[in-house]
């Protein structure tokens, strides 16, 4: 079970265990690409739901998937794989941090 403290030093805990889960050089140049692509398809997404666009919506969600996807299939040939998300806002927190502050 997760340290129920975890949450609050959520920051802290992904900046000191970085290297531990991105060991392999291939993990982190494919970093540098599925950021951007997951930052902007998400600010794409809001931008399209504001303008009300289905399909703008529909692609960049899709361009979310992609590269957060980029990103999985690295993490999963780690010697240290990423620790199981206990639930969908642990996931959601962990997810958005880390491409939005902790890797950029």
């Amino acid at each position: 079970m997760r340290d129920p403290l975890l949450r609050n030093h959520l920051i802290q805990w992904q900046w000191g265990s970085y290297p531990t889960f991105h060991e392999r050089p291939l993990t982190l140049w494919l970093h540098i690409v599925g950021v951007p692509v997951f930052i902007g398809s998400t600010l794409t997404l809001i931008a399209s739901a504001l303008a009300l666009s289905f399909w703008g919506m529909l692609v960049a969600a899709a361009g979310m998937a992609v590269g957060f996807g980029i990103q999985g299939f690295t993490h999963k040939r780690e010697r240290n794989p990423p620790i199981p998300f206990d639930s969908p806002a642990d996931a959601v927190s962990r997810i958005l941090l880390e491409q939005f502050f902790t890797f950029p």
